[in-house]
């Protein structure tokens, strides 16, 4: 198991950043539907659990064209759904992932905790002294300016130049938190604790390690439009983004039906894809050595879902159909027990 804590800090006040989460979540979705991959919004209701009150929903996530090719090369096609769900009693939110084809072999959980002020909190997530000594810490520092000669970055969502008009807030520079010309601006720093264990021989450790780095990416550009997108929904009720990400997520739907998946469009193979289709079995060990030869040469970079040259692994198991009910370990509507909560987190910084 890998456990790793983000830490990302934005120029948000606690009551800006779950409305602003909410928009950005859903037109992303829109944005990133297409050639067969979406999102299919199954239920999104109220929920109150020993007091709490928050929004629970549950979700299928087609990835097909989004999982790196060393995935796709050892599982079947049909099993890139993921099942998505998620307690949201914000500032306290808990997500978790599964695979119906995969079962209990995969599990991830990704809790994130909010607080006001800067990244100084360093046990927010009450981890014990067995989870510490595994934990990594990464920070998330948007006023670091992003790689711009990767496909991810855009600079509409470039938090190193970008200068809302509505509030005055931006450009941020790096730990801008301490800068002066943040003094008059919000802080809010998220603590995102990432869970992930794959128990499958052969891709085991290529899949624990390649989570948390394609975690930081999507984490890092979602608070990059966090703040980047905040001159679209700032002064928008809460009902009116609710209304808003409804009709996003109906959109998404409508989009990913009418797109052919991957495997339906023609696709042209270069030289190494195609002596990559020749090679029939590769242990673990070949394959995280191709892996790493791949890193150092600079031909993927350690956040890329770009497909790589792995060998097929032949795999036996059939997949279950994309329409099967969510596995029967996940119980729908009811939140997991939270750890204590943070006085702090309570406050309601403006």
């Amino acid at each position: 198991m890998r456990i790793v804590e983000y830490r990302i800090t934005v120029p948000l006040n606690i009551k800006e950043y779950p409305l602003g989460a909410t928009y950005i979540i859903a037109k992303a979705s829109l944005q990133n539907s297409g050639s067969g991959d979406g999102i299919d919004l199954i239920t999104d209701e109220p929920f109150i659990k020993d007091g709490v009150h928050g929004r629970h929903t549950f979700k299928r996530m087609h990835v097909g064209s989004k999982v790196p090719g060393f995935v796709r090369a050892v599982v079947p096609k049909t099993s890139l759904i993921l099942e998505e769900e998620s307690w949201n009693a914000f500032p306290y939110t808990k997500t978790t992932y599964s695979n119906v084809w995969l079962k209990d072999r995969f599990k991830m959980v990704v809790e994130t905790r909010h607080l006001p002020g800067p990244p100084v909190e360093e046990n927010i997530h009450n981890l014990s002294e067995s989870e510490l000594k595994m934990r990594k810490i990464e920070l998330i520092d948007l006023g670091v300016k992003a790689k711009s000669n990767t496909r991810e970055y855009k600079c509409k969502e470039d938090p190193t130049t970008f200068k809302s008009e509505k509030t005055g807030r931006g450009p941020l520079v790096p730990k801008w938190w301490e800068s002066p010309e943040a003094k008059e601006w919000p802080v809010v720093t998220c603590y995102k604790l990432l869970r992930v264990e794959l128990k499958w021989f052969g891709l085991q450790t290529l899949v624990e390690s390649y989570v948390p780095s394609l975690c930081r990416t999507i984490f890092g550009n979602t608070q990059r439009q966090l703040f980047c997108w905040i001159d679209e929904y700032y002064g928008m009720s809460e009902s009116e983004i609710l209304d808003f990400a409804h009709s996003q997520y109906k959109q998404s739907m409508v989009k990913m039906k009418e797109s052919p998946p991957p495997e339906e469009q023609e696709e042209e193979y270069s030289e190494e894809e195609q002596k990559a289709e020749e090679q029939k079995f590769m242990s673990e060990e070949d394959i995280l050595g191709q892996y790493e030869e791949h890193l150092e040469s600079g031909m993927i970079e350690s956040d890329s879902n770009t497909p790589m040259e792995m060998g097929r692994v032949r795999v036996e198991e059939e997949a279950p159909s994309s329409s099967a009910t969510p596995s029967s370990s996940t119980v729908h509507g009811e939140m997991p027990q939270t750890p204590p909560v943070n006085k702090n987190e309570q406050s309601s910084d403006t």
